[in-house]
């Protein structure tokens, strides 16, 4: 009995654990914010505002001009090219008309990260280089690209 209740707590802190760093909590203040790849490998990109995929720690450029904008999805935001890929954080998150408000669906699929510069932008050396600079592996044909 000792063994199964044991067996129990440990299911009931992993399942926690997974709930937990799974989903941040700012995804759904923005357009797609759940549905962000990774312009390096294609990997899905749940803290689109931080360097780090998963969330939390340093922010990327995207993170501080969120931050800036009182973490609110704004025209003003919207119309911003954060990452200075010459795409605007609507074009890269599917809202290029920058009317998608927290209750409403994006109008279009993501295209490209707002807070990392993609390959539109940059040849694919510079990509390359962009992506091992912040840790990340490279693919040269991920999502997005």
């Amino acid at each position: 009995l000792k063994m199964a209740h044991e067996s129990v707590v440990w299911l009931v802190a992993m399942l926690m654990v997974t709930v937990t760093s799974g989903h941040p909590k700012f995804g759904g203040l923005i357009p797609n914010g759940y549905n962000i790849h990774n312009p390096c490998d294609g990997s899905r990109y749940f803290g689109v505002g931080h360097r780090d995929p998963a969330g939390g720690g340093p922010r990327n450029p995207f993170g501080d001009d969120f931050s800036a904008a009182g973490k609110t999805w704004t025209s003003a935001f919207c119309a911003l090219d954060s990452d200075g890929d010459g795409k605007t954080n609507g074009q890269e998150l599917g809202d290029s008309n920058c009317d998608w408000t927290a209750a409403g669906d994006p109008v279009d699929p993501p295209d490209g990260h707002p807070g990392i510069p993609d390959g539109a932008a940059l040849d694919p050396s510079e990509m390359k280089e962009l992506c091992l600079d912040l840790g990340f592996p490279y693919n040269d044909m991920p999502v997005g690209r």
